[in-house]
């Protein structure tokens, strides 16, 4: 009987220290995702050529909610209610429009008649820095052309949804349908494709 409990309790303390090494393994390693992520974020937005994001540094954005979850107790919908007014705020002051979330996109890519022009940055990439005055710019010019932009960041469902791999991208909607990407800073090429399938 002293036997047979003996055993048992020696199973129940390598389950405790089993348990408990993938705990700390689980930390570590989401820790580790998520300061690669910025690390590489950093590096990234230094670089003057279109931003290369994998399909990883996109998925990060859900990993960054389940923390943000974790430590806030905040549901999902607030943050998306917060994307949305901040977005709502930046398009009064703007003719490119912020789309914030992946409903928001579709709803307004299945609506518009005209070219639509979406615009995938982030906030950390050097070369959207750039280009984005230019845009405006043809935001105002071009009354017959939708220009949208995505922070990939805050909704990377769209991001990902779409295939975006680098920063700046630009695709090109009309009639509901993307016609042609183009990836990179270069202004004379987008404003050439703008002008052709206006």
């Amino acid at each position: 009987m002293k036997q047979r409990w003996a055993c048992n309790c020696t199973a129940l303390a390598l389950l405790d220290c089993y348990f408990l090494a993938s705990l700390v393994y689980f930390s570590v390693f989401t820790f580790a995702a998520y300061a690669e992520c910025i690390i590489t974020q950093q590096i990234l937005s230094d670089i003057n050529a279109p931003t290369l994001l994998s399909r990883f540094r996109v998925r990060t954005g859900y990993l960054r909610t389940s923390i943000y979850i974790s430590i806030t107790g905040k549901e999902v919908s607030d943050q998306t209610k917060n994307r949305q007014q901040s977005a709502h705020k930046e398009n009064l002051n703007s003719k490119m429009k912020s789309i914030a979330t992946k409903a928001e996109f579709d709803l307004l890519i299945a609506r518009e008649k005209y070219l639509v022009v979406v615009d995938f940055y982030a906030t950390w990439c050097g070369p959207c820095k750039i280009i984005a005055p230019q845009l405006e710019k043809w935001a105002e010019e071009f009354d017959d052309v939708v220009f949208i932009k995505i922070d990939v960041d805050e909704n990377d469902e769209t991001a990902e949804e779409c295939e975006v791999q680098a920063m700046p991208t630009f695709h090109f909607y009309k009639g509901g349908k993307r016609i042609d990407v183009i990836v990179g800073a270069n202004q004379d090429k987008i404003r050439e494709k703008i002008l052709a399938l206006k």
